[in-house]
């Protein structure tokens, strides 16, 4: 399957997985590899969440995990090590 199909197909069933418009939905990251994809899908709501779309190729199956958010922090100059 190609990307463009892929992407369409992730966008149509997280829609209507979670009951939301394809309009709010994008694709964050998509990659192929031999005859399987994955993506990662966002949305433009104030809390998103973060869906991974697993297609099997060999078994025609498309897998859907959804994650939220639990943290968002900074650490400053953490490569620095207090120097």
């Amino acid at each position: 399957m190609g990307n463009k199909e892929f992407s369409e197909m992730c966008i149509k069933q997280v829609a209507q997985l979670l009951g939301y418009s394809e309009d709010e939905l994008f694709i964050v990251w998509l990659c192929k590899t031999l005859q399987n994809n994955k993506a990662v899908v966002s949305c433009i709501r104030p809390y998103p969440v973060y869906v991974e779309c697993t297609y099997d190729g060999d078994t025609d199956e498309l897998y859907i995990n959804v994650y939220t958010k639990q943290l968002n922090t900074c650490i400053k100059e953490a490569n620095h090590e207090g120097k």
